[in-house]
């Protein structure tokens, strides 16, 4: 009879498994979007980029919404969004940037780079939801 094979393996290897498992579990993918335009996805965060300034499209943030809770923009312009409220708010766009707090009477702006339609969120009040449709 042969003796039982032992294999040993680093802990630092065993440890890293369920890690690189997660990570490849948690990889967005990109599918084309009705029309043919790019849906939001894994180009997502580079498709939007968060700024300090720009406005071809508006939305207000007042009692815990966005009005309108759709804005439409083209490639290559930008959606302001002012908070008219009292109570701190974000934008963050699912599978793309955060851009941060808006405290009250501040604004933020995030100019988009690729058609597609943006879902966002505000983190602080998750029933807070609005998306931007970006046109060729």
């Amino acid at each position: 009879m042969s003796p039982a094979v032992r294999i040993r393996l680093p802990l630092t290897a065993l440890l890293s498994l369920p890690l690189a498992f997660a990570l490849a579990a948690c990889t967005p993918s990109a599918s084309p979007a009705p029309g043919g335009t790019a849906t939001p996805g894994a180009t997502q965060a580079a498709a939007v980029a968060c700024t300090t300034s720009g406005s071809d499209a508006s939305v207000a943030i007042a009692d815990f919404s966005y009005t309108p809770a759709q804005a439409a923009v083209s490639v290559g312009q930008a959606v302001q969004w002012t908070n008219d409220g009292q109570a701190a708010h974000t934008v963050t766009f699912e599978d793309g940037p955060d851009c941060g707090s808006v405290s009250s009477g501040g604004t933020v702006s995030a100019s988009f780079g690729v058609a597609g339609t943006y879902d966002y969120v505000c983190t602080f009040h998750s029933n807070m939801r609005g998306t931007v449709q970006v046109n060729p």
